[in-house]
């Protein structure tokens, strides 16, 4: 067993999950470069997770697409042609592009996710 702050781990935790679950589990694990014990521990104490360079550049170019949306939603209040229904459209979509960013389902977070 590991040792941490020079103390050893000895206790277990059992998780009852699905295969699903754990097949995902096991993908982000490895997506993130960590054991599966490592990478629990990381998510079940907060610590955050460090991005690999796939990532940084998918957060990006979602990053970018937003600042676009929001770009074309100040050049039409900018040309006094607002409409409310076009403002919320493109909120909406901004939105859905946020939600690509969220690291947990958002239902966990947001009651109307």
């Amino acid at each position: 067993m590991a040792k941490i702050n020079g103390a050893k781990r000895r206790e277990r935790l059992k998780v009852n999950v699905t295969a699903a679950e754990k097949t995902e589990i096991a993908r982000r694990a490895e997506a993130a470069g960590q054991s599966l014990s490592d990478y629990l521990r990381h998510v079940g104490l907060a610590r955050r997770m460090g991005a690999s360079p796939e990532q940084v550049l998918q957060v990006t170019g979602l990053l970018q697409q937003v600042l676009e949306m929001l770009e074309q939603l100040a050049a039409h209040v900018e040309d006094d042609a607002i409409d409310a229904m076009l403002v919320l459209t493109q909120l909406q979509r901004i939105e859905r592009v946020v939600l690509m960013l969220a690291p947990v389902d958002c239902s966990a977070r947001f009651a109307s996710c």
